[in-house]
């Protein structure tokens, strides 16, 4: 996976996907996909999902897969401002500042 962080005042997130590859992310801030599948399921199952909406996150999931070469997805925020790249200590471990984007 190769990402490139685009832009100044409204940011993109633009992510390469080798063959195979997948990501998830939250519903809503994908901006556009170039020979990636798109899957939105409740990821973990029912009360996975219900967990997250408690929590103030989405019931559901999308998944992006690669199928084949020249495989994008590019990602926005909701509103105008920057997106950082975060490295967290725990692979596992997701943050959410005003909103997430994804995680491989």
């Amino acid at each position: 996976m190769e990402f490139e962080i685009v832009g100044s005042s409204m940011q993109t997130l633009l992510v390469e996907l080798s063959d195979g590859e997948a990501m998830y992310t939250e519903r809503g801030g994908m901006a556009w996909l170039s020979n990636v599948n798109m899957d939105t399921s409740a990821r973990g199952g029912l009360m996975k999902g219900l967990g997250r909406m408690v929590s103030g996150e989405s019931l559901f999931m999308t998944t992006y897969t690669a199928r084949r070469g020249g495989r994008k997805v590019a990602f926005t925020p909701e509103a105008p401002g920057n997106v950082w790249l975060q490295s967290l200590p725990l692979p596992n471990l997701a943050a959410k500042l005003n909103r997430y984007i994804s995680k491989s």
